[in-house]
């Protein structure tokens, strides 16, 4: 490599942690329940859903929270100075002029995509 570039890549909209409390809510379904068509001919998930909520977590406890998630001691020391310096917005991106590359995959199809690999 002759050179290194950091580029801002984002999806093709912002959202907040209850946004994807909520997609997770749609996405996650008892799949012991039947679908049903509706009056359009299209199948139409009848599905129980879970209600998924944010819990946000101290910032002097987000260490312990990555170990908990089984995290390493190194790893999670590490996130927890990623996470801070990204909060904080000490991180300094040499191209912060330029506007971010939009990708074109929302949350709910990353998601979606996401849960089916867990199954």
């Amino acid at each position: 490599l002759s050179s290194i570039e950091i580029q801002h890549i984002e999806g093709p909209s912002n959202y907040s942690p209850r946004e994807v409390a909520v997609v997770l809510s749609h996405l996650s379904c008892n799949e012991n329940q039947d679908e049903e068509e509706d009056n359009d001919n299209k199948k139409h998930n009848n599905k129980k859903r879970k209600t998924i909520t944010v819990d946000a977590v101290p910032r002097d406890k987000w260490r312990d929270a990555f170990l908990l998630y089984g995290m390493s001691p190194i790893a999670a020391q590490s996130y927890t100075n990623m996470t801070e310096a990204t909060v904080d917005e000490k991180v300094d991106l040499p191209n912060k002029d330029t506007p971010p590359i939009k990708g074109n995959t929302t949350i709910e199809l990353y998601l979606s995509n996401a849960m089916k690999d867990m199954k």
